[in-house]
């Protein structure tokens, strides 16, 4: 069940979401390399959703470095703003913090999901927004805006066939179509309990078919070229 369709576990949730809030701010660097150069980026500002995440899944941590990683590659292989790179870097990690709603038999299901349960899933990134609600005020302005649209659009395809607003190509916020693509690639490398994973070998077939299906064509190519 997902807590947001019970208000009581939604209160439940927030009850453990809270104490985490509470806490003093505390240092934190995503570190990772590309060719040869090691990217830091700080997130301290961002550093008490981590820690709520961090509690949930350490599955989860290991997805959002993967995750960052994608997104800083193909935000400067599209020469986008580094500022605005390194913004939604920092900001993706807290993309899938609504499925902490859901229940684990769904996220670990071996085979395909019902309908009903298919539902629950794709109600995460409204969950997501009112769980990052308790976050935000640490956060400027800005930033604020990116983290939401990220929650909330990062599911969404380019051919407009995603979710939960079936936005199509440019509707969708430049950093959901970053975090879009990441997310996917890193799932793929990692695989899910359904689906053995790819091997690095085989992305550059797999983006190049859903190029301007599911991606960004653009971000796509960007990518291509940065593996």
């Amino acid at each position: 069940m997902i807590f947001t369709q019970d208000e009581h576990m939604m209160e439940r949730l927030f009850a453990t979401v809270m104490p985490f809030i509470r806490d003093e701010k505390e240092d934190c660097l995503v570190e990772f390399e590309i060719d040869g150069k090691l990217i830091s980026i700080d997130t301290t500002s961002i550093s008490k959703a981590i820690r709520f995440i961090r509690q949930w899944s350490e599955e989860s941590l290991k997805h959002i470095r993967i995750v960052q990683e994608y997104v800083y590659r193909t935000g400067i292989a599209c020469n986008l703003d580094r500022s605005f790179v390194i913004c939604v870097t920092k900001l993706s990690s807290v993309h899938d913090m609504g499925k902490v709603g859901i229940d684990f038999d769904i996220l670990e299901k071996k085979g395909g999901l019902t309908p009903d349960e298919r539902s629950i899933v794709r109600q995460h990134p409204l969950t997501g927004l009112k769980i990052f609600s308790f976050f935000a005020d640490a956060l400027s302005e800005e930033e604020r805006k990116i983290a939401e649209s990220i929650i909330l659009y990062h599911h969404e395809r380019w051919d407009g066939l995603g979710y939960p607003n079936g936005l199509k190509g440019e509707e969708i916020p430049a950093e959901a179509r970053l975090v879009a693509i990441a997310d996917a690639v890193a799932v793929m490398l990692a695989g899910t309990p359904y689906k053995e994973p790819i091997s690095p070998d085989e992305l550059p077939e797999i983006l190049k078919a859903e190029k301007g299906c599911h991606f960004d064509p653009e971000m796509t190519e960007a990518l291509l070229c940065a593996l």
